[in-house]
Formats: structure tokens, sequence, C-alpha cells
């Protein structure tokens, strides 16, 4: 009996140390990513990463253009995405053609369908109408339509240019302002159609109308907002208003709290008298700093392989998230290895076209191994009488990894297949060895799951 209970409590020990390191595996899967904005430019960091010295910072499109298996994907840009970055809603300029908007699953790799795209836009908060010279509206769960009634009073008026959803979503803070330009902090309750709170935050300086912005309803209790060049917390459980500092824009909070993120623009606010007398007017970039009294802030893109350390940079979100953002990264990635899969690409199937293997070894550098076996394909194809065709659109580059100059780079590719009168698609998922030699050009090693 005796051993049976130990072997018991053994078990169960076993058991729940399991899920403890589970959970400890899981929480580390997570990072905190910060999407922000450098002109018109989007892109991602990781903040996770900052909080440590090292600097990784993705441009959206290049993530997209790995990621989205859609025509034009490099020309989408974020317009709504999930706490937990996993669902986006894309936009795209008109003239860049392609599609115009996209609901993407970044976590399934797929466009969401109809009904996954409706959930993902009710889940990010009640659609708002508004119509030119008409009172906004939104519905309700029950499908009635509400009118909103966004004015403090006859002086106050409401504007929803900035507004930001609770993280329950059934709330909103959003911009007031009387005639005098002062500003004020409004919140709204959806369910009970009607301001609950506001706070008179104090007069806008710039001459452009445009230094009040709320950037962050951080759970449960914590608004936070830039007006002028001050940044203020707000708890609307306590009522209580205090200022985080000066000449500090656009705040963000790490996922944990401990951590406060901001900018300093070039423009946008920088021609008000009152920054040119801050001791630290003319910094700009992006900035992290310990959220606790007396805590040095550091800047936090200071290596800008991007080049965007002048541009007025906004933070939009942050995401605590699982997403492989680094994907994109352009330290991560090698564009010889990438313009040698494409090179490989093209000529394979101009081999396969005029039946001579031969260009494979006169274009590419293969192991002979690898080589024997491409130029048995090539022959084999040939008799067949299949052709293929590809577009560079059609080639998406996953994870890149390198040891010792030899990089494994992952990538899908659609082949339009002709056979015999009949046109199809072949879609790969492959994954090329190469090695980089002293005078930078590519050597095949190996070539995994392609044509087999």
């Amino acid at each position: 009996m005796k051993k049976t209970v130990c072997a018991c409590l053994v078990l169960l020990f076993l058991v729940l140390l399991a899920s403890s390191c589970g959970s400890v595996e899981d929480k580390k899967a997570y990072k905190d990513w910060l999407w922000f904005t450098a002109n018109d430019q989007h892109f991602f960091i990781n903040i996770s990463d900052a909080v440590e010295g090292k600097e990784t910072v993705v441009p959206v499109s290049a993530f997209d253009r790995k990621v989205i298996d859609v025509k034009g994907a490099g020309s989408l840009y974020p317009q709504k995405i999930s706490d937990d970055g996993s669902k986006v809603f894309y936009g795209s300029k008109p003239s860049d053609g392609g599609v115009q908007s996209l609901y993407y699953d970044l976590a399934a790799r797929r466009i969401m369908t109809e009904a996954e795209a409706e959930a993902f836009q009710t889940s990010m908060g009640p659609v708002i109408f508004h119509a030119y010279g008409e009172p906004e509206t939104y519905r309700q769960k029950d499908g009635t339509i509400s009118t909103l009634h966004l004015d403090l009073n006859d002086q106050v008026k409401g504007s929803l240019y900035r507004m930001i959803y609770s993280p329950d979503r059934s709330q909103f803070a959003y911009q007031g302002e009387d005639a005098d330009h002062v500003k004020y902090l409004l919140i709204y309750d959806l369910a009970k159609n009607a301001i609950i709170d506001h706070v008179k935050i104090g007069k806008d300086l710039s001459e452009r109308n445009c230094s009040f912005y709320i950037s962050q309803w951080y759970p449960p209790h914590t608004i936070l907002l830039t007006n002028n060049h001050e940044a203020y917390r707000y708890d609307p459980d306590m009522k209580k208003l205090e200022t985080i500092g000066k000449y500090l824009f656009y705040p963000n909070l790490t996922a944990d709290g401990k951590y406060l993120v901001y900018s300093k623009p070039s423009g946008a606010v920088s021609e008000d008298e009152a920054l040119a007398q801050l001791p630290d007017y003319g910094e700009t970039g992006l900035f992290i700093v310990e959220n606790k009294p007396g805590a040095e802030p550091h800047k936090i893109i200071v290596q800008d392989v991007n080049q965007i350390s002048d541009q007025d940079m906004l933070p939009r979100q942050m995401l605590h998230t699982k997403i492989p953002f680094e994907l994109g990264d352009v330290n991560n990635t090698n564009p010889q290895a990438e313009a040698a899969i494409y090179r490989f690409l093209n000529t394979f199937i101009d081999a396969v076209k005029s039946g001579d293997p031969n260009q494979l070894d006169s274009r590419l550098n293969l192991e002979p191994k690898l080589y024997a076996h491409m130029s048995s394909l090539v022959k084999k194809t040939y008799a067949n009488g299949i052709l293929y065709r590809v577009s560079l659109q059609d080639v998406r580059f996953g994870e890149e990894t390198n040891q010792d100059n030899r990089w494994v780079v992952h990538f899908k590719v659609k082949l339009t297949r002709d056979s015999k009168g009949k046109t199809d698609q072949v879609e790969l998922n492959s994954t090329a060895t190469l090695q980089e030699e002293s005078d930078g050009s590519m050597r095949w090693v190996k070539l995994e799951k392609f044509l087999k």
C-alpha cells in the first residue's frame, strides 16, 4: 500500500514538474514586439531584445514577402493587429496593384475566411460608422444600430480621430476639445451609450493642432497619452492623472509593465517653443526606460541598418506574441543565398525546356551528388514533355540560418506546369543548403523536397 502511495506521489510530482516546465517554455516563446512607423514605412522592433541591448528591427514589407503567400504582399501595410500579433488586417496602396485589403492569419499562414475576418473585426471592437455630416453610429451585439453621443457638452466637442478601445472592448477613450484648443480625455461606455468619465489635460500649443495622442490602454486601468511635449498616465478607476515625463511621446508599456517605450520625433510638435527649452531637446528616435523612478532611458535604434534614425518614429502598438517577425530581419537573411535560389529555379526551367542538363553545370555551382540528381531529373522531365514556369512573386523565403557560412534557407515556390496540353500549379516547400565561398559566391550542397 505504501509503495502504491509513493508511486502515485512521484507520478504526480513528475506531472506537475512537466506542466510547470511546459508553462515556462510557453512563456519564453512569447516576445514583446512594437509595431511602429517611420514616416510612411511600417516596422516591427523586438523590445525583448532591446531590453538586453540587442537591436532587431524588421521592415513589415520584408516580413510579409516571406510569410504571406499573396501576390503584391510587399506592398501591404497593417491597419489592425490583434494583441497577440497572430491576426492582421492589411491595407494596400491602390497604385501598387494586387490586393487592396487582406485579413490574414499569421499563425496559420493563410487568408482568413469571411467568418474569421468578421470575428476578428468584432474582437478588435465594434465597428463605428460615420457618414459626412451625420453622427457616428455603431452596431450593438444584438444587431441594433445606436447613435454615439460624443460631445461632453456644448463647449467640449468629441472626436474619434485618436480613439483607443479598453482591453475588453467595452469602452473607448478619445479626444475632447473646446474652442480654445484645450484638450480633454473622454471615456465612453458602449453598453451605457454615454460618456462615463472625462479629465482636462491641457491646451494644445502646437500650430498644427496635432499634439494630443492616446497611445495605449494598458490592462486593466492605465491609459497612456501625450499632449504637447508631455506624457501622462491616467487611471480611470482611481480618477488619477499623473505626468510620466517631458519630451516623451507616444508611450507604450511592455506586457509585463516593467518597461516603457516611447519616441522623440523630429517633426510634428518640435516647433513648439516649450520644447526648445528642454535639456534633451534635439534628440530623436525610439527610447526604452525601466518603469520605475530614477531609471535612465537609452536609445534602442543605434545601428540603424534600415536608415530611419533621422525620421519621425510613431509607436503604434505593443504586441505580446509568438509570431517570428524576425524572419524579415535583414540581419538574419542572405541576399546572395536568395539570389542563388532564384538563379537555380530559372536555370532548372531553362534546362528542362532545352533538355540540356549541362546548363546546371555551367550556370550553377552544384556538389557532384546534387548535380547528378538534378541532371537525371531534367532528363526525365524533358522526356515526359513537361515544361515549368515561375514568377518571382511566387517565391517566398522562410527561416534562414547560418553556421560557419553554411546557409540553410527554407523557401516556398509555386511552379506553373504545362503537360500534354494541361496547365496546373505545383506547390513546393523546399530547403536549400548553400555554402558561402570566400569570394561571396554560393555553392549548392543540398536541396530537399524539390519535385520528388
